[in-house]
């Protein structure tokens, strides 16, 4: 009975992790996951999303799906590339663990530091923990994951030390599941309001093995252009910063404030009117594209 007992009392962790076309590391990085030795007699279940990669991935997933018949690993295949974020939420969604972490597939987010979020979580009695640290991390993927904190961070909401290997509560994924109703570029804007207490540690973090990092200047510039539309809060930082430009507006009014001979109050004005317009219609666009922006699963092999 006290055999049983303590078996009920083991608690899960859900590994979930993103891929697309990019599953060069996935072998060893399911060796290492399942390697780690656990703090608090916890269990690994590893939940792989294919975020729409060619077939050639999907088939060498399933392979090693195979050669592992007594670990907890899931498959799920996406019938069309979603994007890193809503990858992880189906990921989180289709878990089982008491606690998630995410992490990417690249390798240099190391399973080996696993531990140090846990104990930082369970000690700290957080709900949402950050492992942090830029060492391995190419420059241009640095300046990428600034730029999509961008909306956050206007509205407030100064998470700058996240990153895409991160540990939560099963309640907290839960929450974040069911807020979700459009496509997303980053998790982290959704927490706000969700997390109570967010903790942030320091892990090793290793240089990409495996191919060439994605991002390029192109990228980065796009992705801050996205960052603003699939925002939720871009209504809300659209009207602070009309706000702020109208009140700019009346103070060169006031002083007759001019540019090479021109009164900048006037452009101003106008300029605070079509940010908040434009903020409003694109809360508008996004609200509307909702409904058949959702995730379609494929398949799924457990």
């Amino acid at each position: 009975m006290r055999e049983r007992q303590q078996c009920l009392n083991i608690e899960r962790i859900s590994v979930v992790v993103p891929v697309y076309n990019d599953a060069q590391a996935i072998k060893e990085l399911l060796g290492r996951l399942f390697s780690v030795s656990m703090p608090y007699e916890l269990e690994i279940e590893v939940v792989i999303v294919d975020d729409g990669s060619d077939d050639n991935v999907w088939l060498d997933l399933k392979q090693l799906k195979g050669e592992m018949p007594s670990k907890r690993l899931k498959l799920i295949r996406l019938a069309s590339n979603h994007g890193q974020g809503l990858a992880t939420l189906c990921g989180i969604a289709n878990s089982r663990g008491d606690f998630v972490i995410t992490m990417d597939s690249d390798l240099q987010h190391p399973p080996e530091e696993i531990p140090v979020l846990v104990k930082h979580l369970k000690e700290g009695g957080f709900d949402l923990v950050y492992g942090t640290g830029t060492n391995g991390h190419q420059f241009m993927k640095r300046i990428a994951r600034r730029i999509l904190r961008i909306p956050g961070a206007l509205m407030g909401v100064l998470y700058y030390q996240s990153t895409s290997f991160r540990m939560m509560t099963r309640p907290l994924g839960l929450q974040l599941v069911n807020s979700i109703t459009s496509r997303i570029l980053t998790i982290d804007d959704l927490f706000p309001g969700m997390v109570k207490k967010v903790g942030f540690v320091s892990v090793r973090h290793e240089k990409r093995k495996h191919g060439d990092s994605s991002y390029s200047y192109l990228d980065v510039a796009l992705s801050l252009l996205e960052a603003w539309y699939l925002s939720k809060r871009q209504k809300e930082v659209a009207v602070k910063t009309g706000l702020a430009l109208l009140l700019l507006s009346m103070i060169s009014s006031h002083y007759a404030v001019e540019l090479v001979g021109v009164s900048i109050a006037p452009i101003l004005f106008f300029t605070a009117i079509v940010i908040m317009a434009c903020g409003y219609m694109v809360d508008m666009r996004r609200r509307e594209a909702t409904l058949d922006n959702q995730i379609s699963i494929l398949e799924v092999v457990s």
